[in-house]
């Protein structure tokens, strides 16, 4: 028990310095795993906006009316509500380009793939109802909100 006592005693500084860096270690791998973990939700989400944007410009825009006033009256309906499409639905359109896109929709952590049909951009029309007036909205069942709750 003393020679145990001695050896503590002895390197007391290099135990200190090396129990300090072992905590240091623990912290940044904590830190780099939360971080990863919010990339690559924001990287989803970016490229479910990025599958919603390219929709609602490049097709569902031009097919709610003839004119300037027929879409300004459709879109003016949906200025609250929002326009919901799910990820389901946006890989059909464009599915070339949306059919490599929607295998990245996969929780890293947990393995679990997107429920296509929960997985959804709403877009809500506004201002002057033109083709790029718009915000987006998305919401993501990847599984992201019940690893945050353990």
């Amino acid at each position: 028990m003393n020679k145990v006592k001695d050896f503590f005693k002895d390197k007391k500084k290099i135990l200190i310095v090396v129990f300090g860096v072992i905590v240091l270690i623990l912290a940044v791998l904590l830190v780099m795993k939360v971080l990863s973990k919010d990339n690559a939700k924001n990287n989803l989400e970016d490229t479910l906006i990025s599958m919603g944007r390219d929709f609602y410009e490049n097709y569902y825009y031009d097919k709610t009316g003839k004119n300037a006033d027929e879409r300004k009256d459709f879109l003016k309906k949906f200025e609250k509500q929002g326009i919901k499409i799910d990820l389901d639905n946006l890989g059909r359109y464009n599915s070339n380009t949306n059919k490599e896109k929607l295998k990245e929709f996969v929780n890293p952590t947990t393995e679990e793939s997107c429920n296509y049909q929960n997985t959804k951009a709403i877009i809500y029309p506004k201002g002057n109802f033109g083709k790029t007036d718009y915000d987006i909205e998305v919401i993501l069942d990847c599984g992201f909100d019940t690893e945050e709750e353990k």
